[in-house]
């Protein structure tokens, strides 16, 4: 009887161990993954970043608009460096783009879609590169004697569907979607929950924000750096410090007025 109930409590237990503390099937991914925690980061004068696993992520972000035919226009560029302790692993610049073509050769609607773009200095786009699908928010509108009016299009599903990240990280090619959108309202500077990341199909990683933080997360990447532990954290990171363009405080951080 005795042998007969610990079988049960086995199998009873058997699927509740099979969950990750970050909510998701521990078998889910591909790879053996850990779970850490992403936090601030000692940062320089008009300096912004976060760490997490020994790395850290440290930005500092710059803006430059023009009137081109009437037609405002606005460039906000983020200039990194990606760090492993003191040893410095990768810096570069990421930048909101609404014109030009796709890093990967993906088609997309200019109309509808812009780019968040990641280069890395002194290397080859086909090596380190990272980009970002996002909606354009086109605004429309009229102004009279000063007084300007102007209207955004609601978020809706199409909108949402829009956003995907692509990175090729050491010749390696990545790909994350969203996990979730929150309600946004006047307090939320966060819509998109986290993201999940695949490599070739394949579930490797995961992020997901604590709230309004800039730098607070739950990270799930792998645990052996040959199954691309810094590629999952160096991806993290970087949406992590990617403006939310789906929260109105995150586009009037990059897009014109």
């Amino acid at each position: 009887m005795r042998g007969w109930i610990l079988a049960v409590a086995l199998c009873v237990s058997a699927p509740l161990q099979a969950f990750a503390q970050d909510g998701a099937p521990a078998n889910a991914y591909a790879v053996p993954t850990e779970t850490i925690q992403s936090g601030g980061a000692r940062a320089g004068f008009m300096e912004t970043g976060s760490s997490a696993g020994g790395y850290s992520w440290i930005s500092r972000s710059s803006a430059a608009s023009s009137n081109v035919f009437g037609r405002q226009r606005q460039t906000t560029t983020a200039t990194f460096h990606f760090d492993r302790g003191e040893a410095n692993v990768l810096r570069g610049a990421c930048r909101m783009r609404s014109e030009g073509t796709s890093m990967f050769g993906v088609q997309w609607n200019q109309r509808t879609t812009q780019l968040y773009t990641c280069e890395m200095r002194d290397q080859a786009p086909a090596q380190y590169a990272l980009e970002v699908a996002v909606p354009a928010f086109n605004q429309g509108g009229f102004s009279i004697g000063g007084f300007s009016v102007s209207a955004e299009r609601d978020i809706d599903a199409g909108m949402q569907a829009i956003l995907h990240a692509r990175m090729v990280y050491n010749g390696v090619a990545y790909e994350a979607s969203p996990i979730g959108f929150a309600r946004e309202s006047i307090a939320v500077r966060r819509v998109v929950t986290g993201y999940a990341i695949s490599r070739d199909g394949h579930p490797v990683g995961r992020i997901e924000f604590h709230g309004n933080s800039s730098n607070q997360s739950t990270i799930v990447l792998p645990s052996a750096e040959t199954d691309g532990r810094e590629a999952v954290l160096f991806m993290s990171l970087t949406l992590q410090a990617m403006p939310d363009v789906y929260s109105s405080t995150g586009r009037d951080a990059v897009m014109p007025h």
